[in-house]
């Protein structure tokens, strides 16, 4: 038996994602100054300046929706919090830092191994956005998001907006 601590995010009221418990770095009330960047695929149009870096801002709801980009990511509400989370860039392998929306304060939690279950069947882009899922006694179905892939440059996710895929 095996069990890792974790954080627990709320993505929308219904859908929460984990991440592994060293990858969360800073926990931030409140949406800071946004930066438009054009460049960038639907579901991350921002960045944010922390400690003197451009960090892409990963909107999960967004782009789970399949929605094209609007309006609603310059309009977030003030209550939510910001994730400044850390990984391994694949590429260079060195720490590169991202940053991701939850619309409660994260919770630390611990996973066990028994609690391991199949990633959810819809959206279909799961398999490309997560390296497991587990089975929470709240939450229901949590996948556990893969950051270096999800942050990558090398990884096309609005290809995988296309159901077809």
């Amino acid at each position: 038996m095996s069990a890792s601590d974790a954080w627990l995010l709320a993505v929308t009221k219904q859908l929460h994602v984990a991440i592994g418990n060293l990858e969360m770095v800073h926990i931030h009330f409140g949406i800071p100054d946004l930066i438009a960047i054009s460049h960038e695929d639907s579901y991350c149009q921002h960045e944010i300046l922390w400690q003197g870096q451009h960090l892409s801002l990963l909107d999960l709801d967004l782009f789970l929706s399949g929605e094209p980009y609007s309006d609603k990511t310059t309009n977030y509400p003030e209550n939510m919090y910001l994730c400044i989370v850390a990984y391994i860039s694949a590429q260079e392998n060195v720490q590169e830092y991202g940053a991701i929306l939850s619309i409660q304060s994260p919770v630390r939690i611990t996973v066990d191994d028994k609690q391991a279950c199949e990633l959810p069947g819809a959206p279909e882009r799961w398999s490309m956005l997560a390296i497991s899922c587990f089975s929470h006694n709240v939450y229901g179905t949590v996948p556990i998001l893969d950051l270096p892939r999800i942050f990558s440059t090398h990884v096309d996710l609005d290809a995988l907006a296309d159901p077809d895929i």
